[in-house]
């Protein structure tokens, strides 16, 4: 389908669900519940397959314990988590129009009406041009049935293993599909055990979205109990198109493009922001939704795509939502006073990654041993000027406020950038603006603008 093609390869990343509260709508997930859910300080990956050629046959299917799950957030992250891993990976929102998976993709080429316990909707994200279409339907999966059996199968488990609730997604601009496995060079692959007499076009699209080469079918035979699977092939993305004609595959591309830009023009979606997507004789129509959408409230959206929030990858940490530069200068003075080391480490915490916010790509570390000497001179300049610079607590292990209380109030020195009344000065972070980091070499480019820098990670 030549209408489509992967333009950034945003790779795979994790989302884990464990002990995020469940939230029955989407509008009650905070930015918080998103920060907690794409750490994953272990490095996870999806596992890898193994060769078919390995795996016995038949092999009979397990009658386990139902292992059952809601679609409700956290177990279904959304599309919130998605859009927030694209921006901070790197992608500038405004350069996409949409953000679909492999169902949605299957819904505008087949143009049939939806089945009546099923809703699409279609939102626009606020604070970006992004418009989202995606399945809407409320079910619970049991993880224990035969297809996440084949999947502990083909990954070297065992077949009652319990399912690992973590998700892992694959990213392209910008398609958001789940991964099901990787094969040895890292390539996401697809599996089923279904009858392939009824993948139609769906299976096919949702490998273009998740970006998989490779189909690894198992076929299940249902007339003994438990079921088994008898025979295990694999498939290639250009196997599935070619079952269906040219004539077929064009006419479900233009369909698509028409369908989508349907929904760019969309005066409904304009005017309230989500709306409900249904076909009757191939035409498609929209109407207001009567639920709330499938994205957080504004506030959230706003704060989760168009800022780089504090995200701990190795140190398992925490991680606020936001912080101000003071709050990252005093992070950096308490880790050096206090001797602080990393949290799965025993060696000295060295610094952090800073990461201008917004749509700013610059990034730079921020390290203790380098802010020292520079606090040095900073601090003997505003003596000079008669301020009286603030002295240091070096009593080990006592309290940030204990500490703030032996340093007398300064005035802070001037600085390029404005960010409101001037502040007393009660520690050295304090003293510290964007001016200082430009001066001090860190963000050589820094511009002067009012963008704070927010801590990114931290770094070894």
């Amino acid at each position: 389908m030549s209408a489509f093609e992967s333009v950034t390869d945003l790779g795979i990343y994790c989302w884990n669900p464990a002990g995020i509260p469940t939230r029955r709508s989407f509008q009650d997930v905070t930015v918080e519940d998103v920060l907690k859910g794409v750490r994953d300080p272990g490095g996870a990956f999806p596992d890898k397959i193994v060769s078919i050629d390995s795996v016995k046959l038949p092999m009979s299917f397990v009658d386990l314990i139902p292992q059952h799950v809601e679609n409700v957030f956290p177990y279904d992250a959304g599309y919130i988590v998605p859009l927030f891993k694209a921006v901070q990976r790197g992608l500038k929102l405004e350069d996409i129009d949409f953000l679909l998976g492999g169902s949605s993709l299957n819904v505008l080429a087949q143009k049939e009406p939806i089945e009546n316990d099923t809703k699409y909707i279609t939102q626009k994200c606020p604070g970006t041009d992004v418009i989202l279409m995606c399945k809407h339907k409320a079910y619970t999966q049991n993880y224990a049935e035969p297809g996440f059996q084949f999947e502990c199968l083909l990954t070297g488990r065992k077949m009652n293993d319990s399912h690992d609730l973590k998700k892992f997604e694959k990213l392209h601009v910008l398609f958001s599909a789940d991964v099901d496995a990787v094969d040895d060079a890292g390539e996401a692959v697809e599996m089923k055990t279904g009858n392939p007499r009824f993948f139609g076009m769906k299976v096919m699209f949702q490998m273009m979205s998740s970006q998989s080469k490779t189909l690894i079918q198992g076929q299940k035979d249902t007339r003994c109990r438990p079921p088994s699977i008898t025979s295990i092939r694999k498939r290639s993305l250009q196997d599935m198109m070619s079952e269906h004609g040219v004539e077929a595959l064009a006419r479900a591309q233009n369909n698509i493009l028409e369908g989508l830009t349907e929904l760019k023009n969309s005066p409904m979606l304009a005017r309230y922001g989500v709306a409900e997507v249904d076909f009757s004789r191939g035409q498609m129509m929209l109407q207001p939704s009567d639920t709330a959408g499938v994205l957080p409230t504004e506030a959230v959206c706003t704060q989760s795509v168009t800022q780089h929030h504090a995200v701990t990858y190795s140190t398992g940490g925490t991680s606020p939502p936001a912080l101000t530069e003071k709050d990252v200068w005093a992070e950096l003075s308490v880790a050096e006073s206090e001797r602080r080391q990393y949290a799965t480490t025993p060696a000295l915490l060295e610094g952090f990654v800073v990461r201008e916010a917004g749509n700013g790509a610059r990034i730079a570390k921020a390290r203790v041993e380098q802010i020292q000497a520079k606090l040095a001179e900073l601090y003997k300049a505003a003596q000079e000027k008669g301020a009286g610079a603030p002295k240091a607590a070096q009593a080990k292990g006592r309290s940030r406020a204990a500490k703030a209380e032996q340093a007398p109030a300064v005035s802070a020195p001037a600085s390029p950038l404005t960010f409101g009344p001037a502040q007393t000065a009660r520690t050295y972070a304090d003293l510290l603006t964007k001016g200082h980091l430009k001066a001090i070499g860190l963000c050589p480019d820094l511009q002067v603008d009012d963008r704070p820098l927010l801590l990114a990670s931290r770094c070894r």
